[in-house]
């Protein structure tokens, strides 16, 4: 039982430390992630947004898809990014339909 104790007592030390340096690693591309959701989320009108991705959804998820290709970011912090958009009221069931 000790040994299991030991263990996994070991295995945390080493993922809180696998934690910390990747966040010191990837702290820039994180928080200008955070920034950008942030702006996003004060600055964008979600019922405008909404309104033009309605209306052309293939010219939407190709541009979506295209942003998300030549943004610098981490897939950490993309999520911010998704994350900001995902809780406004877009009907993202509606844009996928071709």
């Amino acid at each position: 039982m000790e040994e299991i104790i030991k263990y996994l007592s070991g295995l945390s030390a080493d993922t809180i430390s696998s934690v910390l340096t990747s966040l010191y690693h990837n702290w820039f591309p994180l928080s200008l992630a955070i920034f950008t959701a942030s702006l996003m989320k004060v600055y964008v009108n979600s019922e405008k947004l909404k309104e033009s991705l309605l209306k052309k959804p293939k010219v939407s998820i190709l541009a979506s898809v295209a942003f998300g290709t030549f943004t610098p970011l981490c897939a950490c912090g993309t999520m911010a990014v998704v994350i900001g958009l995902l809780t406004t009221a877009l009907p993202w069931d509606r844009l996928w339909l071709f």
